[in-house]
């Protein structure tokens, strides 16, 4: 879900002890329109956490308890916010009903960017304390930072009835309630892809563009585009053709069959989607069109409804049905991106789909690091796959045979003015149907660039992710 931007002077400053917020650059700018506020508010919300660090050098040799509070603030000022608020912590076992440890180490969390973290801390502090002000502040802004909007536009709306005139109260119920009209993140790629087949070897060049909208930071809506030009150099007269077409890494590739002596086969691919995304759920539903002009497997439609549940991670249950001239291959997916870490996602994921009366059933593996620099992702899948087709790429693989391993790897750099630029690979290892078919591979590269319309993100909706 949309972030809204965080105010350099939000309840990052409650707590603050009268020092100036260190939040990240990146957040700083995404709230440039967020006017500046002086330390005299900052003192007023966070007075009880100052006087408990006003007073920690003083007694530091007297008690642990005020000497971790010593250290911790030592820790903050050098800018090692997370080592601070984990030292803290460590002491809230000790002094389980001390609201005012609770709310300090809280807004260390809130400060180090764990959002999620100080929420459940600033419930804590609530629940001790009988509903203090400056808990139920952090609480806001932590729910805003992760995008439960409802949430934190209730509490908001509490807090200003209590204090009107209070800007961090107004200025997080504005950003509650504000909505963004359009998000876009536009993006465009060159690929190029090369396998080997019985002895020979073809190549494919192509381009694809994408285009996926939010609407008022809820609907979902995009197209994806794809073309691609392939050489067929085989000289085997046996039938069947292959191909592949991926978003941001397709194109197509084909050993060709009786009649398909031109080097040059055009191939294009449109892909339609639109849904809805909240912060906990979302759907989009898809079609897609491939037009060979019947020169490989032949034109082919496709249709499918992807839904994602976000308990902790996105739990995301894809069903897609290719319909070939030949045969509908029914495709069910479900996959758990779950986050290992702060900056680690593992994604395990399993699929079923039913093709020439057959049921065949594969399991992937993938994992990502992102930050705020960009990401890194890696994964493989392996198990027998006939013309599978990805919904969150978008990807639609067209082949005479069957896929039965497959490992992929890329990444994106985040550049200025919130473009990026990204590269993937992938190898995909498949058989013929028949008897004593060779196993040949596909290696194929894709180059991008992207841009994104606003430094806030979009919708975690199921249609899009990392491979």
């Amino acid at each position: 879900m949309p972030r809204s931007p965080h105010p350099p002077h939000s309840p990052a400053r409650t707590l603050a002890c009268g020092r100036r917020s260190t939040c990240p650059k990146e957040q700083v700018r995404a709230a440039g329109r967020w006017s500046p506020r002086g330390r005299a508010r900052a003192r007023a919300l966070g007075r009880a956490a100052t006087l408990v660090l006003a007073l920690a050098p003083t007694f530091a040799s007297a008690d642990p308890y005020v000497d971790a509070f010593a250290r911790a603030g030592e820790l903050e000022a050098a800018g090692r916010v997370r080592e601070a608020a984990e030292l803290l912590e460590r002491s809230l076992a000790d002094y389980p009903q001390d609201y005012a440890l609770a709310l300090q180490v809280a807004w260390l969390r809130y400060q180090s960017g764990d959002h999620a973290r100080a929420e459940a801390l600033y419930r804590r502090c609530i629940a001790l304390s009988g509903g203090v002000y400056e808990a139920r502040l952090g609480l806001a802004w932590s729910l805003l930072l992760q995008g439960e909007r409802t949430e934190a536009e209730a509490v908001f709306a509490a807090l200003a009835d209590e204090a009107p005139n209070e800007p961090l109260v107004r200025e997080g119920l504005a950003a509650s309630r504000a909505r963004i009209a359009v998000i876009a993140r536009p993006s465009a790629a060159l690929t190029g892809q090369l396998y080997p087949y019985q002895g020979g070897l073809s190549a494919a060049l192509g381009a694809s563009l994408s285009l996926p909208l939010v609407i008022r930071e809820r609907g979902l809506v995009g197209v994806d585009y794809n073309y691609a030009r392939f050489a067929d150099r085989a000289t085997t007269a046996r039938a069947g053709a292959m191909q592949m077409n991926m978003n941001g890494a397709g194109g197509g590739l084909g050993p060709g069959g009786p009649g398909l002596r031109d080097s040059a086969i055009d191939r294009h691919a449109l892909y339609l989607h639109t849904g809805a995304a909240w912060v906990k759920a979302g759907f989009t539903g898809h079609y897609g069109y491939i037009n060979d002009g019947g020169r490989l497997i032949g034109n082919a439609h496709i249709a499918g409804l992807a839904v994602r549940y976000s308990p902790l991670g996105d739990i995301t249950l894809a069903a897609v049905a290719g319909v070939w001239p030949d045969q509908v291959i029914p495709r069910v997916a479900l996959a758990w991106a779950a986050p290992a870490t702060r900056w680690l996602t593992v994604t395990p994921g399993a699929a079923v789909q039913v093709a020439d009366g057959r049921a065949l059933g594969a399991g992937s593996l993938a994992a990502a690091v992102h930050g705020r620099r960009g990401a890194l992702w890696v994964g493989g899948k392996l198990g027998p796959e006939r013309r599978p087709v990805y919904l969150h790429v978008p990807a639609t693989f067209s082949v005479e045979g069957e896929i039965r391993w497959g490992l992929w790897a890329g990444a994106r750099l985040e550049l200025p003015r919130r473009f990026n630029i990204f590269a993937g690979w992938e190898l995909h290892r498949f058989t013929g149907l028949d008897a004593g078919a060779v196993v040949t591979s596909a290696h194929t590269l894709a180059i991008g660039v992207g841009w994104r319309s606003h430094p806030a993100p979009e919708p975690s909706g199921p249609e899009r992710k990392e491979r």
